[in-house]
């Protein structure tokens, strides 16, 4: 009984926090490669520009698109706002699909005590075109790799919080779940652009929020430009 009374506040302890950001995987379905989609999916990256210690950004780390909250923002908009950091491209943009009931995990992801969402996304074809953010100031194109790549590489060379997602040797990750779920239930595939307008334009969705403050702290909330 002891315990059960400790997991549970421990559980309460968690939920008064605020969710600080969000991470996101792009996956790309090639139908090439068959089972590998699900077991090995491939999956956009960035190496990181800028260092940010309450973040944990290392400066040439290999990293998934990720963003912290601005200011009394939900957590569409940060996705939106994230996804700044995969591409410019409109239609691109509007073509990735979420996969209804299983593509978005709150509190996800753990970074320096701060929970922070995590969504995957799915680009149903392959993609041969280069691909280049809006947000060039914080990460560059690394390309695409496959769960089995990142794992391969060495902890220091990836950004601290992916190995929460992308599973180990003999685990499977939720990457793959979201994948797998995507190729058996075609119903449940529902295209970002349902939820934009016609004419969205990411650069200029992104410049507005550049405009907000970040929202992130241990036991609150602390405001900082993104930019400094």
């Amino acid at each position: 009984m002891m315990t059960e009374n400790k997991r549970t506040a421990s559980q309460q302890e968690i939920e008064k926090k605020q969710v600080a950001g969000i991470g996101l995987a792009i996956v790309m379905i090639d139908p090439s490669r068959n089972g590998d989609n699900i077991s090995n999916p491939v999956l956009w990256t960035n190496r990181e520009l800028k260092a940010k210690k309450y973040t944990e950004r290392v400066i040439g780390q290999i990293t998934i698109p990720s963003d912290t909250r601005k200011k009394g923002e939900r957590g569409f908009s940060n996705v939106l706002g994230t996804l700044a950091e995969f591409s410019a491209d409109d239609e691109l943009i509007k073509s990735l699909h979420f996969v209804r009931g299983s593509s978005y995990f709150r509190s996800k992801i753990w970074i320096r005590d701060n929970p922070f969402d995590f969504a995957v996304l799915i680009i149903d074809r392959p993609i041969t075109d280069v691909i280049t953010p809006v947000d060039v100031n914080e990460v560059m194109p690394n390309g695409w790799m496959s769960l089995e790549e990142l794992r391969s590489k060495d902890s220091s060379e990836v950004r601290s919080f992916i190995g929460q997602v992308i599973g180990g040797v003999t685990s499977r990750s939720v990457i793959s779940d979201v994948v797998d779920n995507y190729l058996k239930f075609p119903e449940k595939r529902i295209p970002l652009s349902k939820f934009l307008p016609q004419n969205f334009s990411i650069a200029e969705f992104f410049n507005k929020r550049e405009k907000l403050a970040d929202m992130i702290g241990n036991s609150g909330v602390i405001y900082e430009s993104k930019r400094q």
